[in-house]
């Protein structure tokens, strides 16, 4: 009895801390992706701007 409580414990702390690895995998992409998508935005700004100049 006692064994299964811990157990199921057990697993609900490994399920609990895959969600956490999956949360940051993906936030990490998306920090990822938005420093491309400003990086290339600041490119294309600084060409149009040193045209203009």
């Amino acid at each position: 009895m006692f064994i299964n409580i811990y157990l199921l414990k057990q697993h609900q702390s490994s399920a609990l801390s895959s969600c956490h690895v999956m949360v940051l995998f993906f936030l990490s992409i998306l920090l990822v992706f938005s420093s491309i998508i400003m990086y290339s935005l600041f490119v294309k700004f600084y060409r149009l701007y040193s045209l203009a100049v």
